[in-house]
């Protein structure tokens, strides 16, 4: 499902007549877990967001931890929510938390804007979806998008969900 397909269902869902509550997540610290093997064993990992660039960021535990909470509040006409955690990070400081838990150097290879769309097509996706994950990268990167006024915060630093996800694997 695309980012665009996400957003129609979101409108198409504030026109029930039903009390809802709409989460929407900043970027998953868990993206980048794919990424943790190519880093311990080569020193480096693959990145399409500028290396110094820092976004909001969520472990998927904050958004579950959140979403449970609303479930057990009284649902009240319709709400969107946005979470991220307790601070913005970059593909760099996910390269210094590697560099500390792989105790070797990591560091970032940044794919240019035009090498997308060979990268997104030599992974699984299909033209279609390389395409449309194009644009959602461009759109992510250049924050055309609604930026939340008040997210709210989840409590789990970078750092803290590296480690538990490497602790439990």
């Amino acid at each position: 499902m695309t980012i665009a397909a996400i957003y129609e269902f979101e409108q198409g869902t504030q026109k029930l007549d039903q009390p809802l509550s709409i989460i929407r997540a900043a970027y998953y610290m868990s993206n980048w877990l794919p990424l943790a093997r190519t880093a311990a064993t080569s020193g480096y990992f693959p990145c399409l967001l500028p290396a110094e660039l820092k976004v909001p960021m969520v472990a998927p535990e904050d958004v579950g931890r959140f979403a449970a909470h609303l479930m057990n509040a009284p649902a009240v006409g319709m709400n969107i929510y946005d979470i991220e955690g307790p601070e913005y990070y970059s593909a760099s400081d996910v390269a210094k938390v590697f560099t500390r838990l792989f105790r070797r150097p990591v560091a970032v290879q940044d794919i240019p804007r035009k090498s997308w769309l060979a990268h997104y097509r030599q992974t699984i996706f299909s033209e279609e979806a390389a395409h449309s994950y194009v644009r959602m990268t461009g759109l992510f990167i250049d924050r055309h998008y609604e930026q939340p006024a008040h997210p709210y915060k989840g409590q789990t630093s970078l750092a803290a969900y590296f480690q538990n996800s490497f602790a439990n694997n």
